[in-house]
């Protein structure tokens, strides 16, 4: 029976900081966020009964536009923060230029989009924040256009990246929730008119409604940046360990003429900029769980390798993985042995590049595949070798091999252990495939000698050809009296 498909591949790990997120935003947009107390029936002020719930719509038109930024996000986080601060400062240069008269007009266009319209109340909307990330955003361009830097920044400052991409579009989320001014009585004419002035106020209803869209999005947002951010990740993973010169800097020229055009598509057109959105969400999520499985496979056999030698170097790796998950533990009290392993070739058992754990239990092999919300399962490796033949273990030099001769089963490790492997090969109980190959190289050496010596026998017999036809015709010239000779010797006098 076919395995049904599975859309979930983040941790444990990755919900609770995502939860945790979400939980810190919503409270800070509740508590600290400003709420003029006023009265919705007020005769001097009849504007305020018109605006009342009419920033709904505002906030709708907002969240749009945070979809939108969450997509552009999730391709490039660091230059999406990096447009905004700009897109910010722009929107305050009544405050930071307010004699550069076409910062003005940019700024009254900007005015028109909800969105970018409150952008300006964003932290980072201020110079110093604007260059600063200009400059990051560049060296993450050059970091990532080296496939040894993007092996390396992988497993240390893309994570920083995600995770602060992540966080910016989970506040964004509570934007609008933050930015409502709650409508009821109040006493104070003053801070009824000053309520008034800043124009973004709604009842009680709406602003619950505003939570729960403010929740929804953050939730909803958070998935699709996931998604699409792992996606992009892949990619460029894929790029770095692709032995082609050069393809590193394609991805990334690809990857910011994308970005930019969805900046642009941002302020030009909103509504085409959330269409185009969607249309990269659902491709994202179409194409997450294949390229999750190969984002599994890269970092496991390249990154951590690599990282390892440079941050650990000349330190063992232990033969339970760092990695190797809870559950795993739980399942498997004092565990000797759990190395990440995946299959060259898809199996009844598991699928092509799916990562399973090997493990030693009652002193064999097992493959264990344990994945979030899912029931641990477990077969022993005498499953994919259903003829018994003798397995090996083969170190090559992107990673290691355990294989059956005939290739019949063939899973790939990192090479991680490839200083401690005569102990390695006593845990799994196999023998190394070095033997195989030198067998091979003798027995393609004694078949060079043996072809060696036809031709030698084959030279000797024309040689000896020869020499029998050139004593026949010393014969015939010289008579009895010939002397013997060789191949190459002349004689010295000539029959004129």
């Amino acid at each position: 029976m076919k395995e049904k498909k599975t859309w979930v591949f983040c941790t444990r790990k990755d919900l609770r900081i995502v939860a945790t997120m979400i939980v810190i935003c919503m409270s800070v947009a509740m508590l600290l966020g400003p709420k003029p107390v006023i009265h919705a029936d007020v005769p001097d002020l009849p504007e305020i009964e018109q605006n009342v719930n009419t920033t709904l719509m505002d906030s709708i038109e907002i969240y749009a536009g945070i979809f939108s930024t969450t997509v552009t996000s999730s391709v490039n986080p660091t230059a999406t923060l990096a447009a905004l601060a700009v897109i910010g400062v722009v929107e305050k240069s009544d405050v930071y230029a307010p004699n550069v008269a076409w910062l003005q007009s940019v700024a009254q266009f900007l005015d028109k989009i909800p969105f970018v319209r409150t952008i300006g109340d964003l932290p980072i909307s201020n110079p110093v924040c604007a260059i600063l990330l200009i400059v990051i955003a560049l060296g993450m361009y050059l970091l990532h256009s080296g496939a040894v830097s993007k092996l390396v920044t992988e497993a240390s400052v893309d994570k920083v990246e995600k995770w602060v991409g992540m966080f910016v579009t989970i506040a964004l989320s509570f934007f609008p929730l933050a930015t409502s001014h709650v409508v009821t009585h109040a006493a104070s004419d003053d801070l009824l008119m000053r309520a008034a002035q800043e124009g973004h106020y709604v009842t009680i209803g709406t602003y619950l409604v505003i939570l729960v869209l403010s929740l929804t999005s953050a939730v909803f947002n958070a998935i699709v940046y996931y998604c699409i951010y792992r996606c992009i990740d892949t990619v460029e993973l894929v790029a770095a360990v692709i032995p082609l010169k050069g393809m590193n800097i394609i991805v990334q020229i690809v990857e910011a003429i994308l970005h930019v055009l969805l900046v642009i598509l941002q302020v030009f057109s909103p509504f085409l900029s959330v269409a185009i959105s969607v249309i990269l969400m659902i491709i994202g999520l179409l194409l997450f769980h294949k390229l999750s499985m190969l984002y599994d496979y890269y970092r496991y056999i390249y990154v951590h390798p690599i990282w390892r030698g440079i941050v650990r170097h000349g330190e063992k790796a232990p033969f339970v993985h760092e990695k190797f998950p809870k559950r795993g533990f739980k399942k498997y009290p004092g565990v000797q042995l759990a190395i990440p392993t995946f299959s060259a070739k898809r199996t009844a058992q598991i699928r092509k590049k799916e990562l399973v754990w090997l493990i030693i239990k009652e002193e064999k092999p097992y493959l264990v595949r344990i994945r979030p919300f899912r029931r641990v399962k477990e077969f022993p490796l005498s499953d994919l070798n259903v003829n018994s033949e003798t397995l090996y273990l083969q170190k090559r030099f992107r990673f290691t091999r355990i294989m059956t001769e005939n290739h019949e089963v063939e899973l790939i490790i990192s090479n991680e252990y490839s200083h401690q492997w005569n102990e390695l090969l006593n845990k799994l109980q196999m023998i190394d495939y070095r033997i195989i190959e030198e067998e091979r190289e003798r027995v393609k050496e004694e078949a060079k000698e043996a072809k060696e010596a036809v031709r030698r026998a084959k030279r000797e017999a024309v040689e000896r050809e020869w020499e029998g036809k050139l004593g026949r015709l010393m014969e015939k010239l010289y008579g009895a009296e010939r002397v013997p000779v060789t191949v190459g010797e002349l004689p010295e006098n000539r029959v004129s």
